[in-house]
Formats: structure tokens, sequence, C-alpha cells
């Protein structure tokens, strides 16, 4: 929730284990990108890890790349301290020198200039103990072999994630995920029932509207934990900044919009266009009912001047008006972009 509305932000994943490695799925990969998508090779870059040799073999001798589009990257790595790990192999668009620093000797994650749009992550190591260094070097996960600390998987896995609204904005010719054709429409929806639109605001409303009509349409409701709390979350953000940019029309219509796109795909959300809108409506009056109690008493704390909400008005603001956390959060973003809420009470 943290990131949605910036440009490029969005994943799928799917995983294989032990059927076949990175020596299968490198290929697999390349093919589908310039054969099934028609994307053009010299457009396209590769990234491994500086220890992850065999990768970087498969690279420049079983695909087409050129020897040096494949860049050694120490990012490359996933892991959680303990259990599977290993290296992972992104590929990347590249948008064109103008689109980034200008330098033409440019690289992955150097600029703004290429987009990583799949990622084949390599899980060949169980991790048993700590490393010697941070996982970011060949020296260091060579040594984490060498003692014992990185032990080869007898069957490693293929984790492999690629963002569907990644690919849709580049072979669609567009510059980011929201002017794609699964996103787009709600941009322009927000923008047309909008009177002070911002760019912002624009896009965690449309992220938003088509993440929580999935959601109810799943059978997901409102509630004060789990999954239902992420989706009153998602819900009241959206209305926040509907608030903050005097959004005329109601968020169910913007899920109305969301069925509209998808239901020739997904057919249930037709089917469950009612409960959607009935249960998006009945949230956003019961936090509006919320902004209304709080809103003055948020409104005094903020005209004080101070650089940051104390912890204590923030607790405050949460026991006596309902004001979770992250809303008083994004309200005093809303006021002041460089203002901070401090979350020790004083």
């Amino acid at each position: 929730m943290k990131r949605s509305g910036k440009p490029n932000v969005t994943s799928r994943f799917s995983r294989c284990t032990g059927d076949y490695f990175k020596e299968t799925a490198i290929p697999l990969a390349w093919e589908l990108v310039t054969k099934g998508f028609g994307m053009p090779p010299d457009r396209l870059r590769a990234t491994v890890h500086p220890s992850d040799d065999a990768a970087f073999e498969i690279w420049t001798t079983k695909t087409a790349i050129r020897a040096e589009h494949v860049t050694r990257d120490g990012t490359n790595w996933w892991g959680l301290g303990r259990g599977p790990c290993g290296p992972d192999s992104e590929i990347w668009w590249d948008r064109g020198r103008e689109a980034g620093c200008g330098q033409p000797d440019c690289y992955p994650d150097h600029c703004a200039r290429f987009t990583e749009f799949w990622n084949l992550v390599l899980p060949q190591y169980d991790q048993r103990g700590d490393l010697s260094g941070p996982p970011t070097t060949a020296e260091s996960i060579n040594r984490g072999i060498a003692d014992g600390a990185l032990v080869p998987l007898a069957k490693p896995a293929i984790d492999t994630g690629m963002g569907l609204e990644r690919i849709s904005f580049i072979l669609q010719g567009k510059s980011n995920v929201f002017e794609s054709d699964v996103l787009a429409p709600l941009v322009e929806f927000v923008r047309e029932h909008s009177k002070k639109p911002t760019t912002l605001s624009e896009r965690i409303i449309a992220d938003h509207v088509r993440a929580i009509t999935f959601c109810i349409a799943d059978g997901v409701v409102p509630t004060n934990e789990g999954r239902g709390y992420v989706l009153r979350r998602l819900i009241r953000r959206a209305a926040l900044h509907g608030r903050n940019i005097a959004l005329s029309a109601r968020l169910s219509a913007g899920a109305q919009r969301t069925v509209a796109m998808f239901r020739e795909h997904y057919p249930e959300l037709k089917d469950r266009e009612r409960f959607i809108t009935q249960t998006i409506d009945t949230e956003t009056e019961r936090f509006a009912r919320t902004l209304e109690q709080g809103m003055e008493q948020f409104e005094k704390v903020a005209s004080r001047g101070a650089s940051a909400v104390s912890g204590a008005d923030a607790f405050r603001l949460h026991d006596t008006f309902g004001f979770p956390l992250e809303l008083t959060r994004e309200l005093r973003s809303a006021t002041d972009p460089g203002g901070r809420l401090l979350t020790a009470g004083r």
C-alpha cells in the first residue's frame, strides 16, 4: 500500500520446484519475450548476481542477448537470512537514452532508462548460518558455501515474477503502468470527477479501486483484522485521497467501471456487482462519519505548527475519535508534505 501510486509497482508470481532449473528457465523466458511478445533483442538487458557464473553463461550462450548486455548486480539475491535463498536474474526493457541519464554506457538499475519487468528468482541454497558479509558479492557467497552457511538444495526452485501491468505498458508503447489499458480507464474516471486532481491521488485511487473490487468479489469484507482490515485500509485510503481532490463520484462508481473493464475475463465481477458496490458504499459512509468526528480535533493538532504529530496526539485521535494511525499519517502528509508522525508519546 505504501508504494502504490508509483509509476511501475506491480508483480505476478509463479513457482516451480525440481522439474527444471535455470538452464531451462532462462531460455524459456527469452523465447517468450522475443518470440511470444516480439520484443526487439537489442532493447533487452539481463542482470545476474556476481556469484552466478552459470546464469551468465546461459544468457550468453543459450540466448541471443549480447554479452555486454548482461550485467552483474549485487542486488540480484533473494533470501530471508535462513532457509531457501539464492541468486536471481532480471530482464529489463530499454526505454531509450532520452528516458534516463543520457549516458551512452548506462546500465540497468542506474536510472529511469531501464524498466525491470521479469525476475527469475533461483533459490538453490539452504542458508543455515550467517554469511561473512552482505550477500552482494561473489566472495561472500563462495565463502558461505565453503564454510557450510549455504548448503545446496537437493531440488533447486524457480520463483518467477512478471508484472502484468509492466509488460502491458511496454508492449502498448506507454511510459508507465497507469497509462496501460488495465489502469488508464480508472485514472481517467478519477480525473473526470475531480475538482482539483493530482497525479498521486489519481493513481492511488485507480489502483485501490481495482484491488477493492476484486477483493470483495472474492468474498472479503471490511473488518478490523486480517485481510478484511487490509481491505478496510484500501477503501479508506482511497476515500481519503478522494476527499483531498474533491472527488464528486462515489468510489463504488469506480468499482462499476472496473467491472465493465474486466467482466469478460472475470464474469463473477458482474454476478457480484451489486454486493461490491453496496459494501464499498457502506464502508465509505462509515469512514465519512469517522472523518467528521475527528477532523476538527486533527485540525487543532495540525494548526499548532509543529513539524510532527506527537504519539500522544495520535493515540488520542485513535482512542477517542477512531482515527487509525495510518489515517493520521495520511492526513498529516496531505496537509504538510514535510510533516512527520512520531510514534513515541511525547
